[in-house]
């Protein structure tokens, strides 16, 4: 019923709330390119572990791991030696494990140096274990992102098979440095865009909250408190908009108010007027537009003219006559309306003085017995 007036004549929650949603949506969009990003980094380093792996399988552990002999502390030095050429800013780790049959693990190769390298069959404990369960089973390079091991973004298993067994894994660990070498520009972005996603929230809320209070200082002053009906100071609002040519006028009176405030006193009254307003809305289509114009009296604004208008006001006067109002625990009284309709709003230079003629014809109707419609350019009278 509403025209969303609210919207119209406050421009400044419009645009509020587009450079909300537009801000969202460019937030959400850079948050895809991040993950683009990450992807392609991931990808990238991955295709670097994979072709680091297979030079030193190649070139290292071929030539001198004999399968057939065990490690050595000679062997776990030199091919140690040969493995800190690859330990850099990229790779912060490069090591070559073995499975005992004891199931342990043990280093027989670090390319460490001081005192983060390890002894020759010293102990290796996996921190991820479904990685390396992952690596034995399926015999082949695996990889994971690190969450649990300082300064490791990325650990990648690189197992050597022989004859349909493991014969050793040999480890790189990626800095995560090399991952924050590629995130220079992201990362920071990232961590400002975090922020400036909490100060829209922020805003979002300071505006939602300014649109509800708005809305319901609005709608006190263009609501009634007891019908729930539209009041007069909206149809002050809409008067201008109203098109004479498209609608019709109906004022409806409730037929001897008086008498009921006197014997059944304010608060029957009172039920009375919002019973009768429920009424109404619920015999009238979504389009028209139901106002309390005064105490006891309605204001109809029907979309419709002619014989869409007569049926609704027979309607509203006959339902409400037919169904009694209970008043309170033990009372029910019956009551009537008598209604004016104008059905000739564009012979008239405005829209307040369609109103008057409905008005006329609300009196004629009194005048004439009430509990009737009386209605201005048809010959129908009921």
């Amino acid at each position: 019923m509403t025209k969303f007036y609210l919207l119209k004549k406050n421009l400044f929650f419009i645009i509020s709330f587009l450079i909300l949603f537009g801000s969202f949506y460019f937030f959400i969009n850079f948050k895809e390119v991040i993950v683009a990003h990450d992807r392609q980094v991931y990808k990238l380093e991955t295709d670097r572990a994979y072709k680091t792996a297979i030079h030193i399988k190649s070139k290292i552990i071929e030539n001198y791991l004999n399968i057939n002999q065990k490690p050595t502390p000679k062997s776990f030095e030199k091919i140690s030696n040969i493995l800190s050429y690859f330990v850099n800013d990229e790779f912060r780790y490069v090591y070559i494990v073995k499975q005992e049959k004891d199931g342990f693990f043990r280093y027989i190769a670090d390319g460490s140096s001081g005192s983060e390298k390890a002894d020759f069959k010293q102990k290796f404990m996996p921190v991820f274990e479904k990685l390396w369960n992952r690596a034995i089973k399926d015999q082949k390079d695996t990889y994971e992102l690190q969450s649990r091991a300082e300064g490791i973004w990325l650990t990648y298993l690189s197992p050597s098979v022989v004859d349909g067994h493991i014969k050793c894994i040999l480890v790189l660990d990626i800095s995560i440095e090399e991952y924050q070498k590629f995130n220079k520009l992201i990362v920071p972005l990232s961590g400002f865009l975090n922020k400036f996603l909490l100060f829209l929230f922020i805003v979002f809320l300071v505006v939602a909250l300014q649109g509800v209070l708005f809305y319901n200082q609005y709608k006190n002053r263009v609501i009634d408190s007891l019908t729930k009906l539209y009041n007069r100071h909206y149809l002050s609002e809409i008067i201008k908009e109203l098109k004479k040519d498209k609608i019709s006028i109906m004022m409806i009176d409730i037929d001897y108010f008086k008498a009921i405030n006197d014997k059944y006193g304010h608060v029957a009254g009172d039920t009375v007027i919002a019973s009768i307003a429920k009424k109404i809305v619920a015999n009238i289509r979504v389009e028209d537009i139901a106002i309390r114009y005064g105490g006891e009296e309605f204001l109809i604004i029907v979309k419709s003219k002619d014989k869409i208008a007569t049926s609704i006001a027979k309607r509203i006067r006959e339902n409400i006559y037919n169904t009694p109002i209970r008043i309170n625990e033990k009372e029910s009284i019956k009551i009537s309306v008598s209604i004016g309709l104008n059905l000739k709003v564009d012979l008239y230079e405005n829209i307040k003085d369609a109103i008057k003629k409905a008005d006329e014809m609300l009196y004629q109707a009194k005048q004439n017995g009430r509990n009737r419609v009386e209605i201005f350019g048809s010959s129908t009278l009921f």
